[in-house]
Order: C-alpha cells, then structure tokens, then sequence
C-alpha cells in the first residue's frame, strides 16, 4: 500500500465523524494493521501522533512503563489546547486524574480507591447493580420500538453503578451526570459551560483542590511524582518515548 493512501487511513483517528461511519472505520483500521501498524499521524489541528493498531503491540506498550509514559499529552486534543492544558498544569492548575498520571504516583492515588474495586465489595453491589438494570430494561419495554440508547440509557446505567459504589446519594447522579458531560466534553458546544470569567475562575480553583487533594489521600509513605501508564484504547497508543532505560533481569 502506498504512503499516501496509508496516510489517508490514519487520519480517521483525528476525525470525529469516521466514528459515526463504522464501515469506513473498520476498513481504516484493517489497512494499517496490514501495512502500517505503527503509524505517525499528522493531522492539523492536532500535533503528530503514532497510531497503534496491533493488540500484541499495545500490550507491549501497556506492559512497559519504563519506555512509555502518559505526560505530557495523555488525551488527544489540538496543539491550542495541548498548551492551554500545559500551562495551567504549570501555573499549579487545572485537573490531574488518573488517565495523566504514570507510576509510582498513579499506583499511590489508585490505591484510595482500590478497597471499593476487590471482589467481596463487587459482589456485595450485585444487588444494586441488578436493580439498577432492571430500571433501565423496564425503561426501554416502557419506551415501546425505539428509544434514544445512549441518552437513556449509555450515559446513565455505568456511572450510576459508579456512584452507588461509592456511596453518594442518588440525588446527586443527575448533578454527577452533567458534571461529568462537562468535564469529557469540553470541545461538545452541547456539553462545554459558557467561557465566562465567573465558570473559568470556578474550573481552575476546583481543579486546583483536587489536583491537591488527591495525593494528600493516599501518599503520605509514597513519593509525590506522577507517573502511571495509560489505559490505551483498543487500537491507539498515544504515547511518549522517554530516555528512561529498559529494566533488566
């Protein structure tokens, strides 16, 4: 296959609308697997990028936090945006959550939470998770033929799970909900808050308690650097090779 026709299929991870087009998708992701399973993608807004699309490859990625590292770009954004982020992160702002964290700090600050995630406490919240499915089926039978799946239903059902297990009242999922929606999709005119002064002072100063707090929770014994590899998804790494060496055994 040629460079251009590869460079072509590699640009669907830079598309919003290849993933609403799953044919083209597909047949995207089957071409470079076949010819350029380690590809660098440069696509305007975006700064390049390689696209891993091999699962063997990812797993060797996931597998060596020596070589690859989440920092300093652990989401795909634009390069405005990349800069926005980095600034803030520098002038002691903005939000670090576990996907911009590599260990061992991700391991101290994974570990608040890790008691909620074992399989006693897992299978104590079967009842609730049973219940809270069967709201959502009764609400599809209720629906009749068709019903908007991922307003329903998508949206709701998985982090609702996540909120019972750690204990907040439902009367907080709906608010839980809508911050959420404002914190993945910034870039959704649908979803982003309005860019006041009055919301942008709100997001940095709680960012700024967050980012602060979450290692106060967990790593009093443990040194306070971030670092933790990045849950790839299936058929993209969006990594940075450090100078770190490879362990040896």
């Amino acid at each position: 296959m040629s460079v251009p026709i590869i460079d072509e299929a590699a640009k669907v991870f830079a598309d919003p609308t290849a993933y609403t087009d799953e044919p083209r998708l597909h047949a995207a992701l089957s071409h470079l697997r076949a010819h350029a399973p380690v590809s660098l993608v440069d696509c305007p807004p975006y700064r390049p990028f390689w696209a891993i699309t091999k699962h063997a490859d990812i797993m060797e990625i996931e597998r060596d936090n020596n070589l690859w590292i989440n920092e300093p770009r652990p989401l795909l954004q634009t390069a405005q945006n990349d800069d926005i982020a980095r600034a803030q992160l520098e002038a002691g702002m903005g939000l670090r959550t576990l996907i911009h964290m590599d260990d061992p700090q991700h391991r101290v600050v994974r570990a608040i939470g890790a008691d909620w995630f074992r399989p006693k406490a897992m299978r104590a919240l079967k009842v609730r998770v049973d219940e809270l499915a069967k709201i959502y089926v009764d609400k599809m039978m209720a629906a009749g033929g068709e019903c908007d799946f991922v307003q329903e239903v998508a949206v709701n059902y998985p982090l609702y799970v996540i909120m019972s297990l750690l204990g907040l009242p439902e009367s907080d999922f709906p608010r839980m909900l809508k911050l959420t929606q404002e914190l993945f999709g910034g870039d959704d005119a649908e979803f982003k808050r309005g860019n006041t002064p009055k919301n942008s002072s709100r997001y940095c100063s709680t960012s700024s308690a967050i980012s602060t707090l979450l290692p106060r929770l967990g790593a009093s014994t443990q040194p306070r650097i971030w670092r933790r590899r990045l849950p790839t998804p299936a058929w993209m790494a969006n990594r940075c090779r450090t100078s770190r060496p490879r362990r040896t055994t």
